[in-house]
């Protein structure tokens, strides 16, 4: 089943085209990964899909970008509800000043008004253990900030937050910048179970990272689709000089 669907996607600012023509559908239940050297491009096109610039003045589209069939840029789409159903993950987590059980819960008490403090324990208790945060944060639910968190872990924070939500796609920049082998890992590895009840949309620059977590990948090279296809044929049997220049260049 098709979840997402961009269709003739044109992305400018300050009338500087940035994404053009670009087509893509993302199949329910994958990791589908968008890659290439120019991450703005591939950060616009995740941010158009949870409609990150609305409010920015200088940027405009053309083309259709479609959830479940419907058009997210339909004037009578509700923006909040889409951003419960698309949760965005960004490469820096934003951690909340607040212990780490509220900051899993805070979503959850702000947007769906359950105060219930037994259903809201056993999602945060449910959700930490998705992110595999449970065990080394169980003990200290309460007492520690979760900005005391390594970044590693502040990550896996974002995602069990995103999690209480339970939205249907999970859109991920850069997921494991600036982490380490383990932490990546660990990172990966809740995203491959979790995406049996979701749909992961996955932007980097990293082909190492892209090939652990994805099932299909896309080439973007300067805000073009060069190439689409399953993630071994494209990362590692590519007959495309672009895919495979930028390939060899990164490693």
């Amino acid at each position: 089943m098709e979840k997402i669907s961009i269709r003739n996607f044109n992305f400018y600012k300050n009338n500087n085209i940035l994404i053009k023509n670009l087509n893509l559908s993302i199949k329910e239940n994958e990791v589908f990964t968008v890659f290439g050297p120019d991450f703005l491009s591939l950060g616009i096109i995740l941010y158009a899909i949870n409609r990150s610039f609305d409010s920015v003045s200088d940027v405009s589209f053309d083309g259709e970008i479609l959830l479940n069939g419907e058009n997210i840029y339909d004037p009578n789409l509700s923006v909040s509800e889409l951003r419960r159903k698309v949760s965005l993950i960004t490469a820096v987590p934003h951690t909340l000043p607040m212990s780490i059980f509220d900051n899993v819960a805070f979503g959850m008490r702000s947007a769906t008004k359950r105060n219930n403090d037994a259903v809201i324990a056993e999602v945060v208790e449910q959700t930490l253990t998705q992110a595999d945060l449970w065990k080394e944060t169980k003990d200290k639910l309460f007492e520690d900030a979760a900005t005391t968190l390594t970044f590693g872990e502040q990550q896996r924070l974002s995602l069990a937050r995103v999690l209480a939500m339970k939205p249907e796609i999970i859109l991920l920049e850069r997921p494991c910048m600036g982490l380490n082998l383990i932490e990546a890992a660990k990172l990966s590895v809740a995203i491959l179970k979790l995406k049996h009840d979701h749909t992961f949309f996955h932007a980097t620059d990293d082909v190492l990272q892209a090939k652990s977590i994805s099932d299909r990948a896309a080439f973007i090279l300067d805000g073009e689709l060069i190439e689409l296809g399953d993630v071994e044929e494209v990362l590692f049997n590519t007959t495309n000089p672009q895919t495979r220049a930028f390939i060899d260049a990164m490693y």
